[in-house]
């Protein structure tokens, strides 16, 4: 498995791409390593003024502070607010790596998972929202922060690639009061980081499931009857069967899809598509040792297995504590949160959170129901599946 094909670092945007400006909308796709227009640093500069004492430190860089500006519709008010609640969002949310097998039942569902990318490598996710019904919200919430952060750190490249693609099946699916407040949150948190959305099996309620969206993400969303119309953007052999492609329909949804090493599209010209210039050698080579050191904790840990490392993660605490964070854990769990209401909660949760005090402590304010339970693993334990944290 392979989440960033090589030829992807060969590919550089162009600035209609990274920039869209119309009559109608003024969209950007990309925000690091840019040449910013004058308008931008403008309300950046009275950001800046205006988050001067509010924001500890360099908190968040600058494309986050633009991102957070187009996200709002140039509210500076309301983007120095939202700023704010962000950063405290973040912090409540424990590493998303944590959250992993206690979601795994939803990443396994169906509902929600990764397969393929479109013609300019950006990740496909597919929703299925009949499927996820069937899971409690929190969890639902929980889900959506897993992915979109694993997404950022395993799948974009900054300058290059910082979108996502959606297909949702939306077969058999009613809306549900708790969809506004899901997507609320996940619009606030990460703005124009959607390309496009293709809805499909749609119905005749379909425009009261696009109203919760804001202006600019509806000029996104394609209603379409004919999947051919995927194909315009994407290879066939990156997109299932069901939904048009040549590629075969999955039964099993986590680890995210990579169905075949082709991406253009038909309407991609063959030659002049991507740079002499690779930004590859940036992200290894310039770094020999960890390079090397990561390969040969991939092939001892893994055999002949691509695992999910990425730098960022190598050099992450968790690894050196393997024992504190694997095993079994029933976080987001409210029949133990029950339990828990039942009992001396301070006794109960000294005894169940042993070593995994700090990551309880970091649990998400988000959901009030969390609590946390954690059986340290035996000194044998192979590390698999299915109690790594990744």
């Amino acid at each position: 498995m392979n989440p960033i094909p090589r030829e992807a670092y060969a590919y550089w945007p162009s600035n209609d791409q990274c920039l869209i400006e119309t009559t109608d909308l003024v969209e950007r796709l990309i925000f690091s390593n840019q040449i910013y227009k004058d308008w931008e640093l403008s309300a950046l500069s009275q950001l800046e003024k205006m988050l001067k004492d509010k924001l500890q430190g360099d908190s968040i860089d600058t494309s986050e502070k633009l991102r957070f500006l187009y996200g709002t519709g140039w509210k500076l008010s309301l983007t120095a607010k939202t700023l704010e609640e962000h950063i405290q969002w973040k912090q409540d949310w424990p590493s998303y790596k944590l959250i992993y097998p206690l979601i795994s039942s939803i990443l396994n569902s169906g509902g929600v998972y990764i397969h393929g990318r479109d013609h300019r490598y950006r990740p496909i996710i597919i929703l299925t929202p009949k499927i996820l019904s069937n899971f409690p919200e929190h969890l639902l919430m929980a889900t959506g922060y897993f992915l979109l952060e694993y997404i950022k750190d395993h799948m974009f490249l900054p300058g290059q690639i910082e979108n996502w693609i959606l297909i949702i099946d939306m077969q058999g699916f009613e809306i549900k009061d708790y969809c506004k407040k899901i997507i609320s949150d996940l619009q606030t948190h990460y703005p124009c980081r959607l390309a496009q959305a293709y809805l499909v099996n749609t119905n005749k309620n379909i425009h009261n499931y696009i109203k919760y969206f804001s202006c600019n993400t509806k000029q996104k969303f394609n209603i379409i009857e004919k999947c051919a119309a995927l194909l315009k953007t994407c290879n066939p052999q990156q997109i299932e069967e069901k939904f048009g492609g040549t590629a075969e329909n999955i039964l099993s949804f986590w680890p995210p899809v990579f169905p075949s090493s082709n991406y253009k599209s038909e309407f991609d010209p063959p030659e002049g598509f991507l740079s002499a210039y690779s930004s590859y050698d940036e992200y290894f080579f310039k770094q020999p040792k960890l390079y090397l050191d990561l390969s040969s904790l991939k092939i001892s840990q893994f055999e002949d297995k691509e695992s999910f490392i990425s730098i960022s993660e190598f050099k992450d605490e968790i690894w050196q504590k393997l024992d504190m964070i694997s095993g079994s854990f029933s976080f987001l769990n409210s029949n133990i949160y029950e339990k828990i209401q039942d009992t001396d909660h301070e006794n109960y949760a000294k005894n169940i959170r042993g070593r995994s005090e700090d990551i309880t402590r970091a649990s998400s304010n988000i959901a009030k129901k969390i609590s946390l339970e954690h059986e340290l693993i035996e000194p044998n334990c192979c590390i698999d599946t299915s109690c790594l944290i990744i």
